[in-house]
């Protein structure tokens, strides 16, 4: 199997039927010697960070895909990347490890490691005091972006945790539970809705340029997009071209970028 990265149009109001086209007016692949573990974009749409099976992590322009930096490599290949709004700071995490970057300088500020089992996302809130993370052990933990010690944490459900978003308010946490999208409510922990549609595990959300809208994708391929005050999806694209491995998106950006499984290359 074969990662293909793939930066995907999605307006407003994007339909299955229209979706190829749109992708087509925006398109790069990035190719590694080592399969893609996971792919974000800096808030203003201008950098790519993606991790790689080879624990590195390579900077990229994002309209061009030309290379800035590379960082790490870290002792385990990273499962989740997360810029801060500022695009100044990024998160990486992977088995036991969380890894705190300086970007421009391109250096480690600060190694988390403990036995905390594989964490699987990591997410900023929107002032970018603190970050929270999850993953195997189904809790979520809130960290202070500047002393980097752990706030609080709290159990979100009973599967392990694939992916993390902070509201872009930073009132609510949203996380995945197999097919299940769960809101919370960081400061207490508290459930505040259940949203469910797929067919099979969702393994990536992020949200549109408006803030409002949640996009939300998997292993059954399909992407959804989602008006959390309601309980059905507002679109959905049927067949995105493969389960759907990571996703992110800009908040100054139409574009979004999907990492696609396509078992057909080799």
């Amino acid at each position: 199997m074969r990662l293909i990265l793939t930066v995907l149009l999605l307006t407003s109001a994007f339909s299955s039927a229209g979706l190829a086209q749109e992708a087509a007016t925006r398109l790069y692949q990035h190719c590694l010697s080592s399969s893609i573990t996971a792919a974000t974009l800096s808030a203003d749409g201008n950098m790519l960070a993606i991790a790689a099976r080879d624990k590195s992590i390579q900077l990229l322009d994002a309209s061009t895909g030309k290379l800035i930096k590379k960082l790490g490599p870290g002792k385990s290949p990273a499962d989740t990347l997360a810029f801060n709004s500022s695009g100044s700071r990024l998160v990486s995490a992977g088995y036991n490890e969380i890894l705190i970057w300086d970007v421009a300088a391109g250096n480690l500020l600060k190694p988390l490691r403990g036995a905390v089992g594989r964490i699987s996302s990591a997410t900023w809130n929107p002032s970018d005091t603190h970050f929270a993370t999850a993953g195997s052990d189904k809790t979520i933990r809130l960290i202070d972006a500047t002393t980097f010690k752990q706030t609080s944490s709290f159990k979100a459900g009973s599967i392990s945790i694939k992916k993390l978003l902070y509201s872009t308010d930073g009132s609510s946490l949203i996380s995945t539970s197999n097919k299940k999208l769960l809101k919370w409510d960081p400061t207490t922990g508290k459930s505040l809705a259940t949203l469910s549609a797929h067919r099979s595990a969702i393994l990536a959300i992020a949200w549109q340029q408006d803030g409002k809208t949640l996009v939300s994708g998997g292993t059954d391929k399909k992407l959804m997009r989602w008006d959390l005050t309601k309980t059905s999806p507002i679109t959905t694209v049927d067949d995105a071209g493969g389960q759907i491995l990571g996703l992110d998106a800009a908040t100054s950006s139409p574009y979004m970028v999907t990492a696609l499984s396509d078992r057909s290359l080799v």
